[in-house]
This record gives structure tokens, sequence and C-alpha cells, in this order.
């Protein structure tokens, strides 16, 4: 029936630590199937790095240790469907160390400057760590006038993203 099933086992971790975006994205499709299906239960896991070379984020607009270059934007594999060009995309970036990604994408994709609501998360696994996002990420928040539409996630919690969604869609 499926890949994951075939493991026999009412609940199967899954570390996704070191694996590429479109590897996690097809795995994660698949667990949300299979736990539709009832047939198992999948727990995706990452390991967080003990520390983090921080005096190297904080020059904006850099790439450093997490990604060297960026390859271009392209969906997910499992979650691509067509953008409707209706004028109401709004751009809602989950913002990390690296100002250099949130300034790819918005020159790449160019949403419309009032219509991108960034969102960090707090707390960081450390306590500087939102502070830091907010440092590496200043030019694009500025140039964009995007600041003003920070929005604030529990750092581990996929519901409170998702409420804020929610409120996003809602409020415009």
């Amino acid at each position: 029936m499926s890949f994951l099933t075939k493991y026999q086992s009412p609940i199967i971790y899954l570390d996704i630590t070191g694996l590429n975006n479109r590897i996690t994205a097809a795995f994660l499709n698949h667990a949300i199937k299979i736990q539709k299906l009832n047939v198992g239960h999948v727990r995706i896991v990452y390991t967080e790095p003990e520390h983090y070379k921080v005096p190297q984020f904080k020059t904006a607009g850099q790439f450093n240790d997490l990604s060297e270059q960026i390859r271009g934007i392209e969906p997910l594999p499992g979650f691509a469907n067509i953008i409707p060009d209706n004028g109401e995309i709004k751009f809602i970036p989950l913002l990390g160390f690296e100002g250099g990604r949130f300034t790819y994408v918005v020159q790449m994709s160019q949403p419309p400057m009032d219509h991108i609501y960034p969102i960090i998360g707090v707390p960081g696994f450390r306590a500087e760590y939102p502070f830091v996002t907010y440092w590496g990420n200043r030019l694009p928040l500025k140039s964009e006038d995007s600041w003003s539409n920070v929005k604030y996630a529990a750092a581990n919690s996929i519901v409170d993203i998702y409420m804020i969604l929610t409120k996003i869609l809602h409020e415009n």
C-alpha cells in the first residue's frame, strides 16, 4: 500500500534533520495521507543544532552555514498548485537567521509590499534567536516596509502558525 506502512508499526518516527526539503515534503505529504487512512501514525522529528555560529548571521543579506546558495524557487512535491492572478496574493515568510533568503524570494516573486506578513518564532531555542532573526532580515523588512506586519508564533507550535495564517486570511 505504501512505503511507510511496510514497517508494520503503529508509530513511525522519521528524522528529517539531514534531508533535502523536497524529500521532506514528499514524506510529509505521504505521512498526512497515512494518518487520514488510520493506517498508522508518523512522527516527524528534527534535531536542532546545539550551537549556531550566530555572529555570521548578523551580516544582513549574506548566506552562511545553513545555505551556501539558493537554487531557485520551486513548489514542494505534493503541495503544488496554480496560483491565481487576482492581485490578492499574500506572502507569508517564516523568517530565520538568513535575510538573504527573504530578500531573494521577495525579489523573485515581487509580492505587493502591503501583502507581506513575516512570521518570527518566539521564544527561540535560545533567547537571542528572535533578535538575530530581526537583525539578519532588517534590510528586507525595511525596504519592503513589512516590519510593521511582523507576526509572532510560538516557535515550537505548528498550530500557532496555522492560527496566525487563519487570522491573516480573515483580517485582509
